[in-house]
């Protein structure tokens, strides 16, 4: 299979290559090690993709892995799967320049949750470009939500920063930390499971 390109930061890595677990499930790994920040991912970018929707899934397509992240600044989200990923801080920062329409909608779709026994409810601050723009809220039992789970923000009139980074942020205020779940062995800090979040 066919890495990514090496433009596909991703918070703390630089390229991401399939690997298989011991399960047979393809996911992204992360091989190479580095630290980049929100500047300088921008920094002297040429090109740069503009963004309606990211996508926190991968498709294979005839055996290579595609992405249409490239050009998103992620931190604090674990590796990418087929059905999307799990944020792994309780601070979640995406950077990204919107594409050139007027947007009133902020969109968040959820997978899943982990809600920790001891700590059951997970309550999570949802910013963009700095200002709150909504909050959200689980708590058990888990059963009463039907996934996946949409979530509407509306974004105030001059928000959306033009032909620059923009800076999405969830500020998870519980996130879970039991860590010996069968299903979930390394499941310390995971809080929401994201598939996509767009703007309308």
């Amino acid at each position: 299979m066919e890495q990514l390109s090496s433009q596909s930061q991703v918070s703390k890595y630089h390229i991401m290559v399939p690997e298989y677990d011991n399960s047979g499930i393809l996911s992204l790994t992360n091989p190479v090690k580095g630290k980049t920040t929100f500047e300088s991912f921008f920094k002297g970018g040429k090109n740069i993709t503009r963004y309606k929707k990211i996508k926190f899934y991968y498709k294979n397509v005839d055996g290579s892995i595609i992405t249409d992240i490239d050009w998103v600044f992620i931190d604090g989200v674990d590796i990418i799967n087929s059905w999307g990923a799990w944020t792994n801080s309780s601070k979640v920062t995406l950077g990204f320049i919107p594409e050139d329409k007027e947007f009133r909608r902020l969109i968040i779709k959820i997978s899943d949750v982990l809600i920790d026994s001891t700590e059951p409810t997970l309550n999570a601050d949802i910013h963009l470009n700095k200002y709150q723009i909504g909050s959200v809220s689980f708590t058990p039992p888990k059963s009463k939500y039907s996934f996946p789970k949409i979530i509407e923000f509306s974004i105030p009139d001059n928000l959306i920063i033009k032909n620059k980074p923009n800076i999405f942020e969830i500020y998870i205020k519980s996130p879970n930390t039991q860590d010996n779940s069968d299903l979930y062995k390394d499941a310390k800090d995971l809080a929401l499971g994201l598939i996509e979040l767009s703007l309308e």
